[in-house]
This record gives C-alpha cells, sequence and structure tokens, in this order.
C-alpha cells in the first residue's frame, strides 16, 4: 500500500483604483440650480460624471486558499484500487 498527501496554500493581497463613472441623474424643479432647456417646467435628466467631486475610490483586501488532498493506492492481484479525497477553502477580505 502506498499513502500520499498534498496541500497548498495561497494569499493574496490587492489594492484597486477605480474611478467613478458617469451616471444620468433626474434634476427636480425644486433644485437651485435646475435650468429647463426648452421650457416645459419637468424634471430634466442630465449626464454627470462625478470623478471631480469624489476622486478615485480605493478598495483594499486580501484573498486566501487552501486545499489539501490525501489517499491511498492498493494492489489487489491484477487489479489497483485507489482511495483518495480531498478539501479547500477560500476566503476574500474587502476593505
Amino acid at each position: 500500500m502506498s499513502l500520499y498527501a498534498q496541500g497548498m496554500f495561497a494569499q493574496r493581497e490587492f489594492s484597486r483604483r477605480t474611478i467613478p463613472d458617469q451616471r444620468v441623474v433626474t434634476v427636480p424643479v425644486t433644485n437651485p440650480f435646475y435650468v429647463d432647456p426648452i421650457g416645459t417646467r419637468q424634471p430634466v435628466r442630465v449626464q454627470y460624471d462625478f470623478s471631480s467631486d469624489l476622486g478615485a475610490e480605493f478598495t483594499n483586501g486580501r484573498t486566501r486558499a487552501a486545499n489539501v488532498m490525501a489517499g491511498a493506492d492498493q494492489k489487489l492481484g491484477d487489479w489497483s484500487v485507489n482511495l483518495q479525497g480531498g478539501a479547500g477553502r477560500q476566503s476574500e477580505l474587502a476593505r
């Protein structure tokens, strides 16, 4: 009979910078900065880029992964029997 085992562990840390994208927002007539370009006195929808107001968004985090596997081989005459099992786990954390 032969026995075997294998294990693996990995960890990665990351930092990601993203720039806010443009959004379509509705400006109600009650807004003090409301401008009605065609005189309907209805809310207007405008596309606005928030990157100048909010700046870049930073996300930091960590990913960990572990995996183990073990098994056994047994020769039975002309036959060979193999039994093995494994387990794994991964976790992620982002702030």
